[in-house]
This record gives C-alpha cells, sequence and structure tokens, in this order.
C-alpha cells in the first residue's frame, strides 16, 4: 500500500515509466529498496486502479461507441475482435480479443466527394548526377 500511494502520482503522469525508475523514486523517497516483481506488480495494480482494468475498458469502449452511433446519424464503425490465441496448447472458449476499432462521422464521409484526388509519394528518394556524359 505504501508503494502504491509513493508511485501513483507517476504513474498518473505517465504510464510508461520503467520499473528501474520507480524503484529508484521508492527507495529516495521511503528510503526502502523493494524488488522488481513487487514493483512491476504494483505499477499494474496502479493503472488499473486508474485507468481501470482492460475487461472493463472494453467494456466502456463498446458503449462508448454505441453512444455516439446513436447521436450522430450516419456514423460507421468497424470493431475487429479475434478469437483467443491458444493458452499452453489449449483452445480458450468464450473469449475474444480485441484487435482494432475504426469509426468515421456521416459528415466526414460524405465530405470526401468533395476532396480534390491527390497523388502522394512517400519515402522515395530522387537522385540526379551530377556529371556531365562526354560524348
Amino acid at each position: 500500500m505504501l508503494i502504491n500511494k509513493s508511485i501513483h502520482a507517476l504513474i498518473e503522469n505517465d504510464p510508461s515509466t520503467s520499473v528501474s525508475v520507480l524503484i529508484s523514486h521508492i527507495k529516495s523517497t521511503e528510503g526502502y529498496t523493494t524488488t522488481y516483481r513487487k514493483t512491476w506488480l504494483t505499477k499494474k495494480k496502479a493503472i488499473e486502479n486508474i485507468y481501470n482494468n482492460w475487461e472493463r475498458s472494453f467494456h466502456d469502449l463498446s458503449r462508448f461507441v454505441a453512444s455516439y452511433a446513436t447521436i450522430f446519424p450516419g456514423m460507421v464503425v468497424e470493431k475487429e475482435i479475434l478469437p483467443m490465441p491458444p493458452q499452453g496448447g489449449q483452445t480458450v472458449e468464450g473469449f475474444v480479443k480485441f484487435h482494432s476499432l475504426f469509426w468515421s462521422f456521416g459528415s466526414c464521409i460524405d465530405g470526401f466527394q468533395y476532396c480534390k484526388p491527390m497523388v502522394q509519394v512517400d519515402e522515395t528518394w530522387l537522385y540526379r548526377s551530377t556529371r556531365r556524359s562526354s560524348l
């Protein structure tokens, strides 16, 4: 509990804070050296306390998109979920894995007809020879 209170603000500001930075922070503020495993588990719990767990976030995302779809007519939503990959050689029945989500508002889709066609080439290098041929 003491470790969680100590790192809560750090995790809230930057959830990607490394465990080694958290260990250093705990040592400097609390005068206590903790293990990597304990700090990693505490970081995971702090992230869940701040942002909820994955299952809740997935449920909230579905609810959020459904509410937007009722407010904005013509909204297109594509959600892709995949079956859970086998865990330890055994299939996991009844569970799915979130893969991707796409949404676009109807007004944005309608606006595409007024866009000017454009060709964009990216990651291309053009070379010009500086030598002149002596022919």
